[in-house]
């Protein structure tokens, strides 16, 4: 995991939904699997709470917390669109924790 101090936590731990106004203790901006493990372990043996912000759309405000590790999903965005003989509509999606659903209707279904 590489550690990074970012100077924009006022813009990082905004919210789509203005009225999440929580600080989180830390952000921290996953880009694997190992990385979330690493930070679940961390928050887990410091004694704080854990949030994640996914896409950003929390109209309950779990997305963040008071004195949290917040996990940002942001930068695990991956989206793969296909088709899957399971699926009703013979399509299917896996996505990213961190994608959205305007990037999710940008895309096009490889045949």
């Amino acid at each position: 995991m590489t550690i990074e101090f970012l100077q924009d936590y006022s813009v990082l731990k905004l919210d789509m939904n203005a009225a999440c106004l929580a600080d989180p203790a830390v952000i921290v901006m996953p880009g694997s699997e190992q990385d979330v493990s690493l930070a679940v372990v961390a928050a887990q043996e410091a004694g704080l709470a854990l949030s994640v912000r996914g896409g950003g759309h929390s109209y309950t405000c779990n997305s963040v917390k008071n004195n949290s590790v917040q996990l940002d999903m942001r930068d695990m965005d991956s989206i793969s669109l296909g088709q899957d003989a399971r699926s009703p509509t013979g399509l299917a999606a896996t996505l990213g924790a961190g994608a959205t659903w305007g990037e999710v209707s940008g895309e096009e279904v490889e045949t």
